[in-house]
């Protein structure tokens, strides 16, 4: 019996075990042989074991630290690499870092110390330093002695945060010495003290995870090896950026969210390391902290399929009982929603399909239209850079518009997108505005949206945008106001958002209120009065603006909103020539929201476009369809995904088209089973319908090897 290597695995799961040890009944029931039965009931190609959980207790004889009492010293994890490889089922080791609570209790002196409030799983999570020469040893050694003493076949580290600043005396010392500075007393992202002080800490967790992985490396060479990369998704809480995933095999991480979830981590990590699968893991709860829920089938098949048109490998975890018992129909579950996966990965792989680049920087997670706080108030901010980019995700799959993540790894290969979309881009390096100033006096074209580019990378706050010159527009100042509004002057844009006649923006984010009520918004900028671009729309504001007004004081015209009320001239969407290029630009990012904001945001990005779709798919906006180029087989491989969430999905008709441009399209063919597909010829372009599409369907384009 063989088993595949698990980076060419795309059906894995996890059982997280963060199980102490107060009560002896804890983890007796622990059994690898029914653990490994489970594994294989769920049709797993790879299997992730925890090795040492967040509570820092080891499940296998470890040469530093205890291991769990509840598994009576029986090593367990030896255990289970043997009954998983006798089932076929690779094996990636799972090691927790800097939540350590065994460790945060027996050794004191390599705590964190932060005023800042912790993070972690409502208090029950101790975290350590990763400056500390003591702590530091502990993991290497262990590690190592993982690495070396069992037959994994992939090496993932879990956390690798710093969970707060920290202010012991190895990191004051360290700053003090490599940068010649003292730690800062406050927290802001124009703060150019502070946001030092947040790359140096992203430096050391870099430096902490190459630690790591030359640790596994020396002992088991060229082993596959990756940590969690959504960490790099937080603001300044975890203080790592994409340095951190220098060393990575693939790319990996956990979110516990929505469809968009999927799509973001799927869709950047493939960018970080181009030509790999990448993992995403997820849980079989419907939300985390959560231990009973289970999942639908179908929406479990979904997720599954979804990270098959996404062409990555998914990971469900699940949470063993405290006793160390599992639920074995779960698995059974798993197994099903698994097994339609498995027909279609014989044809993964190849170049993504990719005409519109959105842009992702995990360094403009910070949000520089907040005021400086003390470090005991820091805090989880508004993400709106984050929440623009998932909008922009959501509208282009909604519309079938082909498109990928761009991060700064990229920003010489910007030429091969047909439009770059820079969704409230904050924080823009100079690197990045070159770039992007260089893509566009090329001919490329761009759309950017709020804030982009007002701060620079070290935290100097700019006084104008950072690529002013080519949006043709320059800001002055911030709205102040609750809502404004948008209103087109351009016609086609006006038809957009029919039946509306403006398109609204909340400037505040506010929680939700008594009444349950949330209103979403982000601070977006004014424009000055002199622009070289061409007004697309312009600012309305509502009456009182920016005043809200009240009971006593009246100043309102509409109790439960604020209706649009003075029609200004200030420009509010703009188009501007630059080179050989073009760039839109909105002042509110109007793929922040769904509705006909992002029926504007979508328009606006058709606008831009010069070439037809390599793609273009009509159906329903639920469907995801993605493509891949696979030039050694001379084919594209479309795989098309009925992603309703809600209950087993509604068979809904798809059809494509794909223009031949310079080759010629000779067949196409329904992946699974071979059978080929009707085709129409017309004007250069071959059309076929998938047919009612239930779950998934792909199908493969071959054309000519001339």
């Amino acid at each position: 019996m063989t088993h595949l290597p698990y980076t060419r695995t795309y059906r894995r799961a996890l059982l997280d075990m963060h199980i102490p040890d107060w009560d002896p009944l804890f983890m007796t029931k622990f059994d690898p042989v029914e653990v490994a039965d489970a594994y294989a009931d769920a049709n797993l190609g790879g299997a992730m074991i925890y090795c040492k959980s967040h509570v820092g207790l080891n499940n296998w004889p470890a040469p530093v630290g205890p291991m769990h009492p509840g598994l009576k010293g029986r090593d367990v994890i030896g255990e289970l690499v043997t009954e998983l490889h006798d089932r076929d089922i690779s094996v990636c080791a799972y090691q927790s870092v800097t939540w350590d609570n065994w460790a945060w209790h027996n050794h004191p002196e390599w705590r964190t110390e932060s005023s800042s409030p912790p993070f972690a799983f409502f208090g029950r999570v101790g975290t350590l330093c990763m400056n500390n020469p003591g702590y530091r040893d502990y993991e290497i050694a262990q590690v190592s002695a993982l690495a070396a003493g069992y037959a994994f076949d992939a090496f993932f580290i879990d956390i690798a945060i710093w969970d707060g600043t920290c202010s012991c005396t190895h990191c004051v010392r360290r700053y003090e010495e490599e940068e010649g500075r003292q730690l800062p007393e406050v927290q802001g992202w124009t703060d150019p003290d502070w946001v030092h002080f947040q790359r140096t800490r992203e430096r050391w967790s870099a430096e902490f995870c190459d630690l790591l992985h030359d640790a596994v490396e020396k002992v088991s060479p060229g082993l596959p090896f990756y940590s969690n990369a959504t960490l790099t998704f937080t603001p300044a809480y975890a203080g790592r950026d994409f340095d951190s995933l220098r060393n990575e095999t693939f790319v990996g991480g956990d979110r516990y969210g929505n469809r968009e979830d999927q799509m973001l981590a799927t869709k950047v990590f493939s960018a970080i390391v181009p030509g790999t699968s990448p993992e995403f893991i997820t849980g079989r709860v419907l939300m985390i902290g959560e231990h009973v829920e289970v999942k639908s089938e179908s929406a479990m098949t979904q997720r599954a399929l979804a990270a098959m048109v996404l062409n990555s490998a998914l990971l469900y975890t699940d949470c063993v009982n405290p006793d160390g018992s599992i639920n074995r129909d779960l698995y059974k579950q798993m197994g099903r929603a698994y097994s339609r996966l498995e027909p279609y990965e014989q044809f993964l792989g190849g170049m993504h399909v990719e005409q519109v680049g959105v842009y992702f920087s995990e360094r403009a997670m910070g949000d520089p239209t907040l005021p400086s706080v003390p470090l005991s108030e820091l805090r989880a901010e508004n993400q709106a850079h984050l929440t623009s980019w998932l909008g922009a995700a959501r509208a282009l799959q909604r519309a079938h518009i082909p498109f990928g993540a761009v991060t700064r790894f990229q920003l010489d290969d910007l030429d091969r997108f047909d439009v770059i979309v820079l969704p409230n881009l904050h924080v823009m390096s100079d690197a990045e505005a070159a770039a992007f100033r260089g893509y566009v006096e090329r001919g490329g074209r761009l759309y950017a949206s709020g804030h982009t580019g007002i701060v620079n990378h070290e935290g100097v706050a700019s006084a104008d945008f950072s690529i002013a010159d080519v949006l043709g527009v320059h800001w002055d100042g911030n709205e102040s106001g609750r809502t404004v509004y948008l209103r087109p002057l351009d016609s086609s844009l006006e038809s957009a958002i029919l039946p509306q006649d403006y398109i609204s923006h909340m400037v505040e984010n506010v929680p939700a209120d008594g009444m349950g009520y949330a209103r979403p918004g982000c601070v977006i900028p004014r424009l000055a009065g002199a622009n070289e671009a061409t007004a697309l729309a312009k600012l309305t504001l509502p009456y009182g603006y920016p005043d809200s007004g009240s009971l006593e004081g009246g100043g309102w015209s509409s109790i439960h909103n604020d209706p649009p009320w003075d029609d200004t001239s200030m420009p509010a969407v703009t188009e501007n020539r630059f080179g050989e290029g073009t760039a839109i630009y909105s002042v509110a990012p109007l793929e922040f929201k769904a509705g006909k904001n992002a029926d504007a945001f979508v328009h606006l990005v058709r606008r831009l476009l010069t070439k037809p779709l390599a793609v273009a798919a009509d159906a329903h906006p639920t469907v995801w369809v993605e493509a891949y180029e696979q030039p050694e087989d001379h084919r594209m491989m479309i795989a098309v995904l009925n992603y309703q969430e809600d209950g087993p999905p509604i068979p809904t008709p798809v059809t494509f088209s794909v223009p031949e441009s310079d080759r010629e399209i000779k067949a196409v063919r329904r992946a699974v089973t071979g059978e080929e597909i009707a085709v129409d010829r017309n004007d250069g372009t071959v059309s076929f319908a998938a047919g009612p599409v239930e779950y998934a369907d792909m199908f493969l384009v071959e054309y000519s090897a001339e």
